[in-house]
């Protein structure tokens, strides 16, 4: 089945009926492979009962390939997967990425259908990194070798030695022009920004300079109070901001990095709470300093 996202063909299969009841499951694969990643988990997802829908991301398998680096944005990416739930007329639906495929559900997962927004964090930093034909003679699974290259091990490509980010390790700075991260809301009916504004700062430069944005793995939620709640900075804030404009309305310091998505419920006491995950560590170099799941709520009215 082919779907159009934007100008964009997209290369998707649909698995299984479904039981009533039970929304479909969508499952997007990351980088270097391509929907056939998931061969061994749709059988028993469509034996439990699920409609399981998979696709080629663009630039991937027998999807469009685009020219542009920036048509490549997590944005888009995100804009993709709603497509194709739009195009199924999925309202609900199970979202399950891998790799660099929980990027794009984190990103597609964060909406309000009240302002008809998308919301993304996105990440600002270059990289050199690269890949090469494979000898045809070479035997054994291909080598990723160089900095944060992955391939298919059955695949035509080889990783090339050296690269890594435009990066001083010793501020943890970028060597580019900042922001090195950022948040924007994305009207779906346009297609245009709402708003963007920088998140995350780099505490070490002078208070007038700080609003640098950060570096971050994890993503954001928006509730039907109008908030837009995010961790993932490795600046080791928890943040709120207001879904119409973008004004950051709260912000707490965790004990680390929250690489980590929110989470949010109802508890029996009628409140709702929000959750966050702070331990820091992982690929952008944040210190393990905690190990906490934190919940949040407003304050009990007095009356």
């Amino acid at each position: 089945m082919q779907v159009d996202s934007g100008g964009v063909t997209l290369d998707v299969e649909v698995h299984g009926e479904g039981r009533a009841g039970r929304p479909p499951v969508l499952l997007i694969h990351g980088f270097p492979d391509t929907k056939r990643l998931w061969t061994k988990q749709v059988g028993p997802l469509v034996d439990a009962g699920y409609q399981v829908i998979t696709y080629d991301q663009r630039g991937y398998g027998a999807s469009a390939k685009q020219t542009e680096v920036e048509a490549y944005s997590i944005i888009f990416l995100a804009m993709d997967a709603i497509a194709v739930l739009d195009h199924l007329d999925v309202a609900k639906a199970h979202v399950i990425g891998h790799d660099w495929g929980a990027a794009t559900a984190w990103a597609a997962a964060s909406f309000s259908p009240e302002l008809g927004y998308l919301f993304v964090n996105t990440n600002e930093m270059g990289q050199l990194s690269g890949l090469r034909d494979r000898d045809a003679n070479a035997r054994g699974p291909a080598q990723a070798n160089g900095v944060g290259n992955r391939v298919d091990p059955n695949g035509p490509y080889e990783g090339v030695v050296g690269g890594g980010r435009f990066k001083d390790r010793a501020s943890n700075m970028m060597c580019q022009q900042p922001p090195w991260g950022n948040l924007t809301a994305i009207d779906v009916n346009t297609g245009e920004f709402a708003w963007r504004v920088p998140l995350g700062v780099t505490d070490t430069l002078p208070p007038e300079k700080q609003q640098t944005g950060r570096p971050g793995n994890g993503g954001s939620i928006a509730t039907a109070g109008g908030l837009v709640f995010v961790g993932a900075t490795d600046d080791s804030r928890f943040r709120a901001f207001d879904a119409k404009t973008g004004a950051e309305l709260w912000m707490v310091k965790l004990g680390a990095a929250a690489h980590a998505t929110p989470s949010t419920y109802q508890a029996r006491d009628g409140r709702q709470y929000v959750v966050i995950t702070s331990t820091g560590g992982g690929f952008l170099d944040a210190p393990t300093a905690d190990d906490s799941i934190t919940a949040f709520a407003l304050p009990v009215s007095r009356k």
